[in-house]
C-alpha cells in the first residue's frame, strides 16, 4: 500500500511501529525555521536551537524557561528528525521548532511521502534506526503526516 493523505489521522502508518499518521497539533504562527540542504547545516541548527531553547529571543531567562535537560531532549530529537529528512527524504526538507506555552513542537517536512520512517525492529544497533525510539520517549506525541507530495514528521516535547 502507497502512503497518502488517505491514510487518516490516527490510523498506523505500515511498518511505522508506534509512529501513526496524524496531524500535528496546532502550529503557533511564529517559530523558527531552518531550511536544510546538508547534513553540515545540522549543527548550526542545532546551535541555534539550543540558543533559542535557553534564552529565548535573546531575553533573559525566566522561572517559566526550558531546563537545559530538557533544551538537550528538544535539539536531540530535532536533530534526529532533520538528519532521517536529509538521509531518506527528499528536497526541499525544512525543520520548524514552534514554542507552544508548556512544550515545544517540532514539525520536520520533506518531499519523499513515500519513505516513512520505520523504527528499528530485528535489527542490529549499529545499523541505525533507533533514534526514532528515542524522539517518542521524550515526546508527549508524535507522529507523521503524509500528503500525496510530501510528508511532515513531528514531535512535541515538554519544557520541563
Amino acid at each position: 500500500m502507497a502512503p497518502s493523505a488517505s491514510l487518516g489521522p490516527g490510523r498506523p502508518v505500515p511498518g511505522g511501529a508506534d509512529w501513526c499518521s496524524s496531524e500535528p497539533p496546532s502550529i503557533p504562527a511564529d517559530g523558527h525555521r531552518w531550511q536544510l540542504s546538508g547534513h553540515l547545516q545540522l549543527s548550526a541548527m542545532r546551535r541555534d536551537a539550543r540558543s533559542l531553547l535557553t534564552h529565548g529571543a535573546d531575553a533573559p531567562r525566566s522561572a517559566g524557561d526550558t531546563n537545559d535537560e530538557a533544551a538537550e531532549r528538544v535539539v536531540l530529537a530535532l536533530d534526529e528528525l532533520a538528519s532521517n529528512a536529509l538521509r531518506h527524504g527528499g528536497q526541499p526538507v525544512s525543520a520548524e521548532l514552534f514554542d507552544r506555552g508548556d512544550t515545544w513542537l517540532i514539525v520536520v517536512t520533506d518531499s519523499a511521502s513515500a519513505e516513512l520512517p520505520v523504527p528499528a525492529v530485528g535489527r542490529p544497533g549499529g545499523l541505525g534506526g533507533f533514534g526514532l525510539y528515542i524522539v517518542a520517549d521524550f515526546s508527549v506525541a508524535h507522529g507523521i503526516e503524509v500528503w500525496p507530495d510530501h510528508k511532515r514528521v513531528w514531535a512535541e516535547l515538554p519544557k520541563r
